[in-house]
């Protein structure tokens, strides 16, 4: 099979989509082709991320959530002066 015809993909694009995509593949000098590239390749990358996401460990992922939450809870915001945010300070000492 020769490679290049394995490289090609004939697409169909309604008029609009296709108007679009070439005026901002215009807009960043590039080809209609390399912009469409662009885009599945962005939007696989989407899909890996989110379905990564989906196999996390969740118990983990809480357990850094509740060490950040303490963690907070024990330390001192330092604003700059004159900022109408008041900081929450907690009443008691950090435990070691």
């Amino acid at each position: 099979m020769d490679l290049k015809r394995s490289l090609t993909y004939p697409l169909r694009l309604c008029p609009s989509i296709r108007a679009q995509a070439e005026a901002l593949a215009k807009q960043d000098g590039i080809s209609l082709n390399h912009f469409i590239s662009l885009a599945v390749a962005e939007k696989l990358s989407r899909m890996e991320h989110e379905s990564w996401l989906a196999t996390r460990n969740p118990p983990k992922a809480m357990a850094t959530s509740q060490t950040l939450r303490k963690l907070a809870q024990r330390t001192r915001v330092v604003l700059p002066a004159g900022s109408a945010h008041k900081v929450h300070q907690p009443s008691h000492a950090p435990s070691a």
